[in-house]
């Protein structure tokens, strides 16, 4: 495929796919408008539909054959339960017989979202003491970078807007912030990392992970050591700032493809679409490097054994970046 499409070229619209998402993103805005004029009267009706926003919204862009369901329990083999989760996609796979039961199969969900209308501070530390306990109740798969990197349900924090709205407040910087400092404080491993946190009037932070390669003496990391860092995306270089056509709801849907397609690879062709298209723009973040001893054995002893251990296939689990 081409390069970015994102502002078009001189005599060339903008591609449908950005119009399209931004269209997806006015709704949310409009409807944040509508539930907090009567929050403050019903904070528990606002919160229900806050989360049926999101709900249809996956609806409408996920594949047909994936349920959306609010408000339930994750449920592993050993008949652990997660604590309530607001949003959760459900696999094609999932039985039937069992869609209205609100305790969940965890070999049945792709992915899992905390829900709020407003995002206020408080609300990372529930973010990250979830993202910690639903990651441990999964089997941890491990044998390949991917695999000992990741658990196999997606899980992230969907929110229409925020709280640091003040004359001079740097809501970026605020949130970014207490990213950083939540996953220092509570991350103990990079499986653990919530995946993506999508703020849809400012922006959406996404999880990378990539194992480092060997450059020698004077770089600054053993062959193999993980690096993590959430990515805040923008608009790509020589696009506007203020274009609308960028928007953290298009990286949301763009980033959920390919992480889903990770586990189900009929949906890879529409996530290599989505990136090669530049809906999830350019990022930058701070990157956290950890030990390469955090690998599983099998994985270490083949990075540090083998001159290049690693797949140039971005699908393959021996890749070294996720998601590409």
């Amino acid at each position: 495929m081409d390069g970015p499409l994102e502002g078009g070229s001189p005599g060339r619209p903008p591609h449908e796919l950005f119009l399209f998402l931004h269209q997806a993103s006015e709704q949310i805005a409009a409807e944040y408008l509508r539930i907090r004029s009567r929050a403050n009267e019903d904070p528990g009706t606002a919160g229900d539909e806050g989360e049926e926003n999101w709900r249809e919204l996956l609806t409408s862009w996920l594949p047909k054959q994936y349920e959306i369901v609010t408000k339930g329990r994750i449920l592993n083999t050993l008949g652990v339960l997660s604590p309530q989760v607001d949003v959760l996609v459900l696999k094609p796979s999932y039985p039937s017989a069992l869609l209205g039961k609100k305790t969940y199969l965890a070999g049945g969900v792709a992915a899992a979202f905390e829900c709020k209308a407003t995002l206020r501070a408080r609300d990372f530390k529930q973010l990250f003491q979830n993202a910690v306990t639903i990651r441990h109740l999964l089997h941890h798969r491990g044998g390949t970078p991917y695999r000992d990197l990741h658990t196999p349900l997606v899980y992230g924090l969907l929110a229409h807007s925020h709280d640091w709205k003040n004359p001079g407040s740097d809501p970026i910087g605020n949130i970014t912030h207490h990213i950083a400092s939540s996953d220092v404080a509570m991350i103990t491993q990079p499986f653990e990392m919530p995946d993506v946190i999508c703020i849809a009037d400012v922006a959406t932070w996404t999880a990378r992970k990539h194992l480092h390669l060997d450059l020698g003496p004077k770089h600054y990391a053993e062959k193999g050591a993980p690096m993590t860092v959430y990515v805040r995306h923008m608009p790509q270089a020589g696009v506007s700032a203020e274009t609308p056509l960028h928007t953290p709801v298009g990286v949301l849907v763009a980033d959920l493809f390919t992480r889903l397609a990770r586990e189900d690879p009929a949906l890879r062709s529409i996530a290599q679409y989505f990136r090669a298209a530049g809906v999830a723009g350019k990022g930058e973040g701070r990157v956290r490097k950890w030990a390469v001893s955090i690998l599983s054995d099998a994985v270490r002893m083949r990075i540090l054994n083998e001159e290049n251990p690693f797949s140039n296939d971005p699908w393959d689990e021996w890749s070294r970046i996720f998601p590409f």
